[in-house]
């Protein structure tokens, strides 16, 4: 990186990650923290209504282009495997829970 754009660059990278992933981590604790007074209802209807929002605006953002069903087909397929690999991590965590409860448990 240094032959491209000289070391301000690559210093002026490593100081704007530092503070983007700094803010990303005191965003995520403050999310967690409200987000485990969320009941499971609430939780569902925010999971829901973001997904419906990322459809929304990706159909909004598409219309009129001509590859706009490739794009879409692209996100829903995205938001679909999203959601398939969110519920298999969760069953899987599950099972790694328990199979840690039973070997603990001897």
């Amino acid at each position: 990186m240094e032959r491209l754009r000289g070391w301000s660059f690559l210093v002026l990278c490593f100081i704007a990650g530092s503070i983007g992933g700094l803010g990303f981590v005191w965003a995520r604790q403050q999310l967690k923290v409200g987000g485990n007074r969320l009941s499971k209802q609430w939780k569902a209807a925010l999971i829901g209504a973001a997904i419906a929002l990322v459809l929304v605006v990706t159909l909004i953002l598409n219309y009129g282009r001509p590859d706009a069903a490739a794009n879409t087909f692209l996100t829903v397929g995205g938001v679909v495997l999203a959601l398939i690999m969110w519920s298999v991590y969760r069953l899987f965590s599950r099972l790694i829970d328990a199979l840690w409860a039973r070997f603990t448990n001897r």
